[in-house]
């Protein structure tokens, strides 16, 4: 121990690195993503086969492969930082509880915007333009043949833990009470709470299996203690004709790069059509993002009336009616008849009430 003139012991620990050999660990996790590619993908894609859709973004069949490779300064900086602070310990231990009946290993390693695509090969993109801010890794066991994992992905906000989770859902999951929304399916289980997104898996499939996914799924909420809530904007999509579960928040890139922070929902009632609304931060920025908007696209193609009320007809997505109010963009792309002029007009009925 060495003694400084302040009166502060600053105890410092001899730090030994091991070199070892990672091949047996590396061998050993390979073999684990090839048990879950064919224990659940198989299953999962026939079912996304059979109902004539693509899901490739469903990271709960995303394999998860360690990171190969140790920066020893890293290793170095962080050990020196544990001498000052506990709180990144605290905020796993606190992520993940003990569950009666199940060992609890945590995953030392934080990822972060920096170090995502270690860990999610392809997916990070989509992620990080939901704001997210890291994901934590554990696992839990109840035997030698019941393993199962969780990852917490953390974002910025609600609304952005929503956008994400929105985006790898489909109307037909099998949708249950966890968190504001989760689903089930055979070997996953994913939920929204607060701004946590949460993905729940397992390799096998029997019974308990899923219970223990349930279980699990439980414990979490329970020690998160997040408020059940729906992004605000969501209340302003009528609900005559609404698809359940196809509200979407679109972060980046609705149809047009310019076209950012978009609320979405798809509706059939009598006619295939989709609702939308950008809320801007002032109505010069709006009015711009109309501007841009109409710019791209032929002169004997669109029109506007009174009211603010613009009426176009887009190459690349058809009929589009849509109002600028104040800060707010809102629409519906799909057919001109009745049915799409009711629903914008209720549409903004409904949004003059929610701030």
């Amino acid at each position: 121990m060495r003694r400084f003139s302040v009166p502060v012991l600053v105890p410092f620990p001899i730090v030994h690195f091991v070199f070892f050999n990672a091949e047996p660990q590396r061998t050993q996790r390979i073999a684990e993503e090839k048990a879950l590619n064919s224990a659940v993908l198989p299953a999962r894609l026939e079912g996304f086969s059979a109902a004539g859709r693509r899901d490739l973004r469903v990271s709960a069949l995303r394999t998860i492969r360690p990171r190969a490779q140790c920066s020893f300064l890293g290793m170095a900086l962080a050990l020196l930082l544990g001498l000052f602070s506990h709180s990144g310990a605290q905020t796993r231990e606190s992520l993940f509880p003990e569950i009666k009946g199940w060992q609890l290993t945590i995953e030392e390693t934080v990822y972060t915007p920096n170090n995502l695509w270690d860990v999610i090969d392809g997916a990070a993109d989509l992620f990080l333009e939901y704001n997210f801010v890291d994901l934590h890794i554990a696992r839990y066991q109840k035997s030698a043949d019941l393993e199962i994992k969780v990852e917490f992905y953390r974002h910025k906000s609600a609304v952005d833990a929503f956008g994400m989770y929105s985006q790898e859902r489909y109307p037909d999951y099998h949708f249950i009470d966890l968190g504001t929304q989760g689903y089930l399916e055979k070997g996953a289980l994913n939920f929204l709470c607060g701004e946590y997104y949460i993905k729940i898996s397992t390799v096998q499939s029997e019974k308990a299996a899923q219970d223990g996914l349930m279980t699990i799924g439980g414990s979490l909420e329970k020690r998160l203690k997040r408020t059940k809530s729906w992004p605000s904007l969501i209340a302003a999509f009528p609900t005559k004709g609404r698809q359940a579960n196809t509200e979407q928040y679109v972060a980046r890139n609705f149809r047009y790069s310019f076209f950012n922070n978009v609320f979405t929902a798809s509706y059939n009632d009598g006619a295939s059509l989709m609702a939308f609304i950008i809320r801007l931060e002032s109505p010069d920025e709006a009015s711009k993002t109309i501007e841009t908007y109409l710019a791209t696209l032929p002169k004997e193609g669109k029109s506007k009336t009174e009211g603010g009320r613009f009426r176009v007809r887009d190459p690349h997505n058809g009929i589009l009616t849509f109002i600028l109010n104040q800060n707010n963009i809102y629409g519906v792309i799909g057919a001109e008849d009745k049915i799409s002029e009711t629903l914008l007009t209720e549409l903004g009925r409904r949004l003059a009430g929610v701030h």
